[in-house]
């Protein structure tokens, strides 16, 4: 994950690594009560195909910022389901 900032904008480019298999039902979520919001194109999980990365805006709510950020993604590949938090 990399991250990209202007303001309260955050811009997390997620990159799914495997060169043979896809990522599917993908969803990343923010994690805390006022962290922010993902500003989504659709709704729903979507698919990160092999060696491809997807962009996320995520807009930061005013009032109190915790210095612990993060956004919390799962996804299912290669036969299992995965989960991981990211930090930024």
């Amino acid at each position: 994950m990399q991250k990209r900032q202007s303001s309260r904008n955050y811009y997390l480019d997620f990159t799914h690594r495997s060169s043979t298999t896809d990522a599917e039902n993908v969803v990343i979520e923010h994690r805390g009560e006022l962290a922010g919001q993902i500003a989504a194109e659709r709704e729903g999980p979507t698919t990160i195909h092999a060696e491809q990365t997807r962009t996320v805006h995520l807009l930061l709510h005013m009032g109190p910022v915790t210095n612990q950020r993060a956004v919390d993604i799962s996804w299912a590949s290669e036969g299992g389901h995965h989960s991981k938090a990211f930090y930024f």
